[in-house]
């Protein structure tokens, strides 16, 4: 029919499809299919032309990527037996670790140290096999040796620097490749990550633990802990300082109720939730709150302090160290007052970064009250429409305002002319108005007593 045949085509394509061998089997190989990716480019001659150049490329990069891999470790492996030939009867090598981490044996690179990971140079370890095996060793313990005594250099240098000098950066390591939405569980150290955050028995009390190193002694690895696990407290100090402050306080037991569950929601909880607390509190008990900026909204409790940027961060990431939930939603952009809420988020996640979720949408717990106390205000005069400083305060749309109105308590109908309008379904929070003295009888003993009152 004028055509290569298909079983035919693919017997040739499909012996070429092999990474193993050596460096010259592979590039004979790579030559061989870029013959049946030229063949493929003639539609005429192949039934199905656009297949055969998809699969011959696909084979001819697998070729490729093994290819470089040999060529590497053919170098790694040179390079090695160098050293081997030159130093098999001498006892000590000349190693260096330079300002940059870079680690040479005999003026020969054999890697570099990022913070206190050795990153070898290379695929494999590039050793010798068979009677060079004591040689090649004698190369790897003089490269450690040199790596111990920088090793030691660098956590003196750790312990003796400032807080500026740490940070966090998203939970991959280098060699990892990068993750976009990570969340920033990685401790660094002058920009190299050297430790992990991890959940400590408080929510408020995480963990710092050093990262795997087959350089450290243990007692290394604990000054490592113990520098970082420093920094990390003053970082939550500093950053939840007024609830640590309301914690310690000397307060009575409604107002060390309110605060034990802002504690353990990280700086906000439902209003209804310490409803009791709060009926308990009278007016010291209020004002005993006040020197920590605590808030008793209408539908929330919270510390405006805790609703910054990185604080609202902090609080997520704690949260998501104490959750086991298989995906923890992404990091919220700086500055947001609401965020949308994938299908599947774990229940609490939001509520623990100071947000309130509304179906689809989670905003900012104090502009929740701020939406509140202005429909509250719309609906004085009657049913009222999502007008544009709602929209604004919420950061959304009418369908989505819809939803969080309906939590506040309102709900939305269509009027003669289309447009929705929203009015009050169920009794709304106030603030509570004075209640009148109960009458005393002219009979009972306090009557004289409220006269005696009154004529004072």
């Amino acid at each position: 029919g004028g055509r290569l045949p298909t079983d035919w085509m693919a017997a040739q394509v499909t012996r070429l499809d092999n990474t193993d061998g050596d460096i010259e089997t592979l590039a004979t190989r790579i030559a061989g299919v870029r013959t049946w990716t030229y063949v493929s480019y003639q539609s005429n001659w192949l039934d199905d032309a656009r297949h055969w150049q998809e699969r011959t490329r696909a084979i001819e990069d697998r070729l490729s990527d093994a290819l470089h891999r040999g060529l590497t470790q053919r170098f790694v492996d040179k390079r090695t037996a160098v050293l081997v030939s030159h130093f098999k009867d001498r006892d000590d090598l000349l190693t260096a670790v330079n300002g940059d981490g870079d680690v040479t044996v005999e003026g020969h690179y054999m890697g570099h140290l990022e913070g206190f990971r050795f990153v070898p140079d290379g695929p494999g370890d590039g050793g010798a096999s068979g009677n060079d095996d004591v040689a090649a060793r004698k190369v790897g313990n003089a490269a450690g040796r040199a790596l111990r005594g920088e090793v030691e250099t660098r956590l003196k240098r750790l312990e003796a620097d400032a807080d500026e000098h740490f940070g966090l950066v998203p939970d991959r390591l280098p060699d990892e490749g990068p993750e976009e939405g990570a969340w920033p569980r990685l401790i660094t150290w002058r920009g190299h990550p050297v430790a992990r955050l991890k959940a400590g028995t408080e929510i408020l009390r995480p963990v710092a633990e050093p990262l795997f190193s087959d350089l450290f002694e243990p007692s290394q690895r604990d000054r490592v802990g113990r520098r970082l696990q420093t920094w990390l407290d003053v970082q939550i100090a500093t950053l939840f300082a007024p609830l640590l402050a309301a914690q310690k306080a000397d307060l009575a037991g409604a107002a060390r109720g309110v605060v034990f569950q802002l504690a353990e929601n990280l700086g906000s909880v439902r209003r209804d939730t310490v409803a009791a607390q709060i009926e308990a509190l009278g007016g010291k008990g209020r004002k005993s709150l006040r020197p920590f900026g605590i808030r008793l909204g209408r539908h929330r409790v919270y510390l405006p302090e805790l609703l910054k940027p990185n604080a609202v961060l902090w609080r997520g990431l704690l949260r998501g160290l104490s959750m086991e939930a298989a995906e923890i939603p992404p990091p919220p952009g700086s500055g947001r007052v609401s965020l949308d809420v994938p299908p599947g988020a774990p229940h609490g996640f939001f509520e623990a970064m100071g947000f309130v979720a509304f179906g689809a949408l989670a905003v900012r717990c104090d502009m929740v009250e701020r939406l509140a106390a202005k429909a509250w205000t719309l609906a004085q005069k009657g049913a009222f429409e999502a007008v544009p400083e709602l929209l604004s305060l919420a950061g959304c749309g009418v369908d989505e305002m819809a939803d969080i109105l309906a939590g506040l308590g309102y709900k939305g109908r269509p009027g003669k002319d289309g447009t929705l309008r929203f009015h009050r379904t169920k009794k709304q929070t106030q603030k509570p108005k004075n209640k009148p003295k109960p009458a005393v009888a002219k009979d009972s003993p306090f009557a004289k007593l409220q006269n005696l009152k009154q004529a004072g």
